[in-house]
């Protein structure tokens, strides 16, 4: 992916990432967070219906100890394994997956989830 290619969309919560290709799934993403619902059936009442809107919802409601279909643990450190984790997340994004980063406890490695 060349530099300017196609920009991938960053939302940040605390040390969480989360990617994006769309604008509007980040849209998505903000009216969920907005909606400040109390818990997470009430949130997935109300976007489950929207492309997307229940992973969305069960990312941001979730627990710390939820069970995800893959976590990817890598170095950042590393600037061709850097690039080539880039074109990985944007080929899983195009597919349609959503992707959460979050940095591990030692600084300088992510995990994917």
């Amino acid at each position: 992916m060349s530099q300017n290619g196609p920009k991938i969309i960053v939302r940040k919560n605390g040390l969480k990432e989360l990617l994006f290709l769309d604008s509007k799934d980040t849209d998505l993403y903000d009216a969920i967070l907005e909606a400040k619902h109390d818990n997470m059936m009430d949130a997935l009442e109300t976007f489950a219906g929207e492309i997307l809107g229940d992973a969305y919802v069960k990312l941001i409601y979730k627990k710390d100890k939820v069970k995800w279909d893959a976590i990817l643990r890598y170095d950042t450190a590393n600037k061709k394994h850097k690039r080539s984790r880039n074109v990985f997340e944007y080929c899983l994004l195009q597919e349609g997956l959503v992707l959460e980063r979050e940095a591990a406890l030692d600084g300088k490695m992510f995990y994917n989830e």
